[in-house]
């Protein structure tokens, strides 16, 4: 895959004025947010880095739970996670510095002979990450992720799509009484955004990046998130390739089998408002699908 490279950005001249081009990682609206610095310098440990720059305050919170998990692992001594190192949080500027993960992305490797192998090592960084013990920010419900992580809100987007807006509401209603009527589980620490694109393999490493949302929550969180990913993103297999990740996460001994229905309901109706937002081709019957995948699994 061709990567892009565009010149640097004003807000990372201003950090590394030598550097002239950096390789584009992530953007929003057209505007470069996330991106990689090959010729990071010449000082002790310097390398290629990833520059990101926060508009929305999270910056300080992604530090503190990268260097919490990273602690939590070697001292665990789990090889089957990483993160990455955190090398500044600059405050006035709003970027954050990071090294850059090595490997290859697990995207694109669902597609091969590899896929069953890459799934397993997926399960196993997550299940890491929830029994590390790490202590990566405030402890979370179901209330919590769906009033943080949906955005829009279920209530504005089934006022905007009035022919889908009962079954929304729905929704948003059902888990309302399952957080009311749910047993208390102990909260691990979560990602809260745990998908395929935002892992690489690197050898029996997983590498995990991008740890705005982190939390401490109901596992189930993140395993309902990458299954939902696997069943509705992959264009060949997609519920081969979940069920393959739930036996892989499940051998690791931690079990969510009895919330996973009420997570995955959440996260469809995070996708049914998401997409509403962006509106791609075909938003409308993406929306009513995922909405039937929601009200079933709640």
């Amino acid at each position: 895959m061709t990567r892009r490279t565009l010149a640097a950005p004003d807000w990372v001249r201003a950090l590394r004025p030598a550097v002239r081009r950096v390789e584009l990682l992530g953007a929003r609206d057209g505007i470069a947010h996330v991106v990689g610095v090959r010729a990071a310098g010449a000082g002790p440990g310097d390398g290629p880095l990833v520059f990101k720059r926060y508009d929305d305050g999270r910056g300080p919170h992604a530090a503190r739970a990268m260097r919490a998990v990273g602690r939590a692992l070697r001292a665990g001594n789990d090889a089957a996670l990483a993160v990455p190192a955190v090398h500044r949080w600059h405050a006035g500027a709003g970027v954050l510095v990071q090294a850059a993960v090595p490997g290859r992305a697990l995207l694109p490797l669902l597609g091969t002979r590899r896929r069953h192998r890459a799934l397993v090592q997926a399960a196993g960084a997550l299940a890491a990450l929830h029994t590390s013990g790490a202590r990566v920010g405030p402890d979370t419900t179901m209330t919590d992720h769906v009033a943080e992580l949906i955005h829009p809100r279920p209530d504005v987007v089934a006022g905007a799509v009035p022919a889908l807006g009962p079954r929304i509401r729905a929704v948003a209603t059902a888990l309302r009484r399952w957080q009311a009527a749910a047993p208390p589980v102990a909260a691990v620490p979560i990602h809260r955004d745990a998908h395929p694109r935002q892992m690489t393999l690197d050898g029996p490493r997983v590498w995990l990046v991008d740890w705005d949302l982190a939390a401490c929550g109901d596992a189930a969180l993140d395993v309902a998130n990458f299954a939902l990913y696997l069943r509705t993103r992959l264009d060949h297999d997609g519920d081969g390739a979940s069920a393959a990740f739930l036996d892989a996460y499940g051998a690791r001994g931690v079990d969510v089998a009895d919330r996973l229905d009420a997570f995955t309901a959440c996260m469809a109706l995070r996708l049914v408002c998401k997409t509403w937002r962006l509106r791609p081709p075909g938003w409308q019957a993406r929306m009513a699908a995922l909405l039937t995948l929601a009200e079933r699994a709640v």
